[in-house]
């Protein structure tokens, strides 16, 4: 896999929305819009995470979530996420779109320090044996 300019970008864009997700629960009085914004922000980390890797193995940009979900579903790395990554997309749509939606502390925590997690421990090794890229905090 190569990491260009593109592929660096992916990993930036993913590194800065894992950071405001795991702000967002480092708040001891966590409220739930709070918690709501920190799951988006953690699906948000995945997508582009996702991306990295699509870009750097096949230089391709998934369009929308269908099609970056196909992804997620064919290629091989990909699989191996594919429950955590339904899952951050399945609360992330209802973190944003459902009404009332109130996530428990248990679940917004979860989905961060877990689910986010191994999708980007999965990517960051597909990407271990190239210079400048690491599975570093």
């Amino acid at each position: 896999m190569t990491v260009d300019q593109r592929t660096q970008a992916f990993l930036h864009t993913a590194d800065e929305n894992r950071a405001v997700a795991q702000r967002l629960l480092s708040h001891s009085d966590l409220q739930p819009a709070a918690r709501r914004w920190a799951i988006a922000a953690a699906f948000y980390a995945a997508v582009h995470l996702v991306n990295a890797y699509i870009w750097g193995r096949l230089r391709i940009e998934p369009a929308n979530h269908g099609e970056r979900q196909s992804f997620v579903e064919t290629e091989s790395v990909l699989r191996t996420i594919g429950i955590d990554y339904r899952q951050l997309q399945r609360r992330g749509f209802d973190a944003r779109y459902v009404p009332r939606f109130v996530p428990s502390e248990a679940l917004a925590i979860t989905l961060v320090t877990r689910d986010l997690e191994q999708i980007r421990t999965v990517v960051m090794m597909a990407f271990a044996d190239i210079d400048g890229i690491s599975n570093d905090d």
